[in-house]
């Protein structure tokens, strides 16, 4: 059974990058459009009970996208700060029992306020939200975290979501709003984590992390978003072009990097990765399995290293992309077509091909076909951030900005 629409795109040919402007508006129109439809079906009702308050799918990941169109343009969509105040407001009366968890729990509703008070320069509310977050770091940090499930170390609700959560803080607020020394922390209990789990299955990578007893691969549960989360910290810092890494051990240097090279064994010829490290299972061509999720670990793992293989990996995820990444499971962006959108956003900032960037444009185009609306599936939760067209409106902001593109809590650059 096919899980995509045939693409029949012409892919890019010199000169097509000067109908690029002429599309702005267009996308505007389907920016106000979603919006509209967004505010209509979800706009948050005094003393509403019994929401969901996470970024994945409830009102917090709503929340995000309001922050993100006023950033972009205050005047785009009128009152978007103060709707992110109304839905991350909405988002804080229904918290879960998973503070640790940055899209599926709190955390995240927590991160998320704390930039909407920022950008309402509401200081003191900013930092009882930032306060309220790390409140949970020290559950993190505990070796049975996760225990029950086997659930500690992923990007949904485990340690890896919290340590982005922590780099999203830092990036929209202020650089040192979390003290590094608390970041690197997280990141010396995941390394020891995922050293740990592989010793005990005694398998030839360096490092490898459980879901649900799982040997998951792809960015949501397995193992690229755990080590991209790891790219991101301070250890891969370099003072200048020709520096060593200065602040990572050459033993964790080679864990982290040796596992990036034998995940690369893993890609097929198309392109893809499997959902699973001992199976074969390559069909699906999501962020949170497949190659969406693994060109961002390889586009981060070319900048750091500078190594072309890493480079080759990416490019090899984005032409299985381009064939097979018109989902029928909808618009969004963990599984849908949104977010395979986002990877061309991601390869035109790393090469600055505009032959990316026109096929970030043709993925657009498709939300609108009579094809798409006819055949696509609706999402369970068809106007959220992560499955639904939330998370499409950020992919249209970026398209519009794609120099500043960056697939939602996995900025590459």
């Amino acid at each position: 059974m096919s899980r995509h629409f045939r693409n029949n795109f012409k892919d890019y040919e010199t000169g097509d990058e000067r109908v690029f402007e002429e599309k702005k508006e267009k996308i505007v129109e389907l920016i106000r459009k979603y919006v509209e439809l967004i505010v209509e079906n979800t706009k948050p009702r005094k003393n509403e009970r019994n929401r969901r308050g996470d970024l994945y799918v409830g009102d917090a990941g709503i929340a995000f996208m309001f922050t993100k169109l006023h950033q972009f343009d205050p005047n785009l969509v009128r009152n978007a700060l103060e709707l992110g105040k109304l839905y991350i407001e909405s988002a804080k009366k229904n918290l879960s029992s998973k503070p640790c968890a940055f899209l599926c729990g709190n955390a995240g509703i927590f991160a998320v306020s704390a930039v909407v008070n920022h950008l309402n320069g509401q200081k003191s509310a900013e930092k009882a939200d930032i306060d309220t977050y790390l409140e949970s770091l020290p559950k993190c940090l505990d070796p049975k975290f996760g225990d029950d499930d086997n659930t500690g170390d992923e990007f949904l609700v485990g340690r890896a979501g919290f340590l982005s959560g922590m780099y999203y803080i830092n990036e929209e607020i202020d650089e040192n709003c979390i003290e590094n020394d608390k970041i690197l922390e997280l990141c010396n209990f995941m390394l020891n984590s995922g050293r740990n789990f592989s010793s005990e299955q005694q398998l030839d990578i360096p490092l490898m992390y459980q879901w649900h007893g799982k040997k998951y691969l792809g960015a949501a549960h397995g193992i690229s978003a755990i080590l991209f989360t790891l790219l991101r910290s301070s250890w891969f810092s370099k003072s200048t072009e020709n520096d060593e890494f200065s602040n990572i051990s050459h033993t964790k240097l080679a864990d982290i990097k040796n596992s990036i090279d034998y995940l690369l064994r893993f890609q097929a010829a198309d392109g893809n990765f499997p959902t699973k490290f001992d199976s074969d299972d390559k069909h699906l061509v999501h962020w949170c399995h497949g190659s969406p999720g693994f060109i961002i670990l390889y586009a981060k793992a070319y900048l750091v290293f500078k190594e072309k293989s890493y480079l080759e990996a990416c490019v090899r995820c984005a032409d299985n992309i381009w064939h097979q990444g018109l989902l029928l499971k909808g618009p969004g962006i963990c599984h849908g077509i949104a977010g395979n959108g986002y990877a061309f956003l991601l390869m035109f900032r790393l090469t600055n091909n505009p032959k990316y960037l026109h096929r970030a444009h043709k993925f657009a185009e498709f939300l609108e076909t009579d094809d798409f609306k006819r055949h696509s599936r609706t999402p369970d939760r068809p106007f959220s951030l992560f499955e639904g067209i939330a998370g499409t409106v950020c992919f249209l902001i970026d398209l519009m900005t794609p120099e500043k593109a960056a697939f939602p809590f996995m900025n590459v650059f």
